[in-house]
C-alpha cells in the first residue's frame, strides 16, 4: 500500500511525500534430506510489517540541480525455522522416543524490531556545458531490537513448526549466555559519492568516480543443527564498501551502433560473508577486494536488425576466512564466475498489418562456488543456454502471438549446492529449467 503526494512550491522546486506500508507472510518446507524416508526436513514461518516515509525536495536550476531528504524505515519480522523430527521419523529413537510418542521440533524463535532514520542529499553542477560535478550524502541511524531463542518442543502437528509455549520442553543446549539471548544496538553510518561527467560531443559520455556504501550491521538466527554457536557470533558489523569506478557510453553511425563499458574495483571493509555450516550459516565480517569490468555492444547495421554483444569479468577475493577451526584461507565470493558472457540477435520483418521478430539469443555463465569455504564439492560447472523465439504483433499493439524454446540443447547445470555432508553425509542440489517449448498469446485492451 502506497501513498505520493506531489507539489510544485514554484517554477524549479518540488515538494514529495512518499509513504509506503508492506505486510508480508512466509511458509517453507523443504524435505532436507530427499530419501523414501522421514529423516530431516526444514520448516520455516515468518512475518514482516514494514513501513515507510520519505519526503524530499528538489530543484531544477538549470545548471545546478539539488535534490534532499528524509526518510524513516520501521521493520518488524518474527521468524519461526526449525528442523522437525515427525512421530514416523527414522531419527526419533535417537532422542529417546518410542514408537508411539509424538516428534520433536527443535525451533529457532528471531524476533528483529528495526528503527531506520535517514538525511541525504545531492548536487548536481554543470561546470561548463561538456563538465559535470556530482556530489551526494547520506546519514543514517538504525536501532534494532533483537530476541533470538533455540527452544524444543513436542512435535503435535507435522504441517508446521511448533512454537507452542504448552509443548516447550526445554531450550536446546548452546554455550552459556547464547540462548535465550536479547540484544538493543545502534549503529550511525554514512554514505557518500563523488562522480566527475564529461560529454565532448553528442553521443559520448565519460565518467569517473568513487562511492562509499554501507551495509547496516544485522544478526545470525541459525538453525539448532548441533553448531555450537557463540554470543559474539549472532550480531555482526556493518560493511563499508569503498568502490572506484570508470567507464564510457558512446554512439557511433547516427545511432546506429553503441557501446557501453566499465572498469570498477571495491575494497570491502567488514564485508558480511555468509558460510554454510551443516544445515544453515552465519555471517561474519571479512576483508574482501573485487576487480572487474564490463563491455556491451549494440548494433543496428540496418533496419530491423539488432545485435547485442556483451561479457563481464569479475575477480574476488576475500582474505584469511576460517574455513574450520584454527584454519584460514583466501577464497572467492559465491556465486560470482569470474567470466560471464551473453548474445542476441534479433530481425523484425513487416508482415501482414504487424511485425514478424525472429530472436536467438545466449548466455555463458563461468565456473562459481556454491559455498564460501571453496571445498572442490561447492564448485558449480560453467554452463552455455541457447533460446530462439519467434513471435507476430499486429500495428495497433493489440495482439501479441509467440512461440519460443528456451535450453534448446537442453543442458543440464546446476544453479545451487547444499553441502550437508556433516550432517547426513549427502547433499542437495537444485537444477536449472531444462529444454521448454511453449507458446503464448496476448490481448492488450
Amino acid at each position: 500500500m502506497q501513498a505520493e503526494f506531489e507539489t510544485e512550491l514554484s517554477d524549479d522546486i518540488v515538494l514529495k511525500s512518499i509513504t509506503d506500508y508492506k505486510g508480508f507472510t512466509k511458509v517453507a518446507s523443504l524435505d532436507v534430506d530427499a530419501s523414501p524416508v522421514e529423516v530431516f526436513t526444514y520448516m520455516a514461518d515468518a512475518s514482516t510489517d514494514t513501513l515507510s516515509q520519505e519526503i524530499n525536495l528538489s530543484y531544477d536550476g538549470g545548471d545546478l540541480n539539488l535534490v534532499g531528504g528524509l526518510y524513516y524505515l520501521y521493520i518488524d519480522n518474527d521468524t519461526l525455522q526449525g528442523l522437525p523430527f515427525a512421530s514416523d521419523g527414522v531419527l526419533k529413537g535417537a532422542f529417546g522416543l518410542g514408537p508411539n510418542d509424538p516428534g520433536l521440533d527443535f525451533t529457532t524463535e528471531v524476533g528483529l524490531v528495526t528503527n531506520s532514520y535517514s538525511i541525504y542529499g545531492q548536487l548536481d553542477y554543470d561546470l561548463s556545458p561538456q563538465i559535470r560535478f556530482v556530489l551526494g550524502s547520506r546519514v543514517v541511524r538504525e536501532e534494532k531490537d533483537f530476541d533470538f531463542a533455540q527452544n524444543t518442543y513436542l512435535n503435535l502437528d507435522e504441517s508446521r513448526i511448533e512454537a507452542d509455549p504448552f509443548q516447550l520442553l526445554g531450550p536446546v543446549p548452546q554455550p552459556p549466555g547464547t540462548t535465550p539471548f536479547s540484544a538493543k544496538f545502534a549503529d550511525t553510518l554514512w554514505l557518500g559519492k563523488a562522480q566527475l561527467e564529461f560529454r565532448p560531443d553528442d553521443g559520448y559520455l565519460f565518467y569517473a568516480g568513487v562511492n562509499r556504501g554501507v551495509k547496516s550491521g544485522n544478526v545470525n538466527g541459525p538453525l539448532a543443527d548441533g553448531s555450537q554457536i557463540q554470543a559474539d557470533q549472532l550480531i555482526y558489523d556493518p560493511e563499508v564498501l569503498w568502490s572506484y569506478e570508470a567507464g564510457f557510453k558512446v554512439e557511433g553511425f547516427q545511432g546506429d551502433l553503441r557501446a557501453n563499458g566499465s572498469v570498477y574495483y571495491y575494497d570491502y571493509k567488514d564485508y558480511q560473508a555468509f558460510t554454510f555450516v551443516n544445515v544453515s550459516g552465519f555471517i561474519t565480517n571479512e576483508q574482501a577486494k573485487v576487480v572487474g569490468a564490463e563491455l556491451e555492444l549494440i548494433a543496428t547495421p540496418f533496419d530491423g536488425l539488432t545485435a547485442v554483444v556483451s561479457g563481464a569479468y569479475s575477480d574476488s577475493k576475500i582474505k584469511d576466512l576460517q574455513f574450520a577451526p584454527g584454519l584460514t584461507k583466501d577464497v572467492e565470493s559465491v556465486f560470482s564466475p569470474k567470466y560471464q558472457a551473453s548474445y542476441l540477435l534479433r530481425y523484425d520483418i513487416p508482415l501482414s498489418s504487424g511485425e514478424l521478430g525472429l530472436q536467438a539469443d545466449g548466455s555463458y555463465t563461468g565456473k562459481r562456488w556454491s559455498n564460501l569455504r571453496n571445498f572442490q564439492a561447492h564448485r558449480l560447472d560453467d554452463f552455455f543456454l541457447q533460446n530462439f523465439r519467434v513471435s507476430w504483433e499486429d500495428d495497433s499493439q493489440t495482439w501479441l502471438l509467440s512461440a519460443f524454446v528456451t535450453n534448446v540443447f537442453d543442458k543440464r547445470y546446476n544453479v545451487e549446492r547444499f553441502d550437508l555432508g556433516t550432517l547426513c553425509g549427502c547433499t542437495d542440489e537444485s537444477f536449472g529449467q531444462p529444454r521448454w517449448i511453449g507458446a503464448s498469446v496476448r490481448y492488450s485492451f
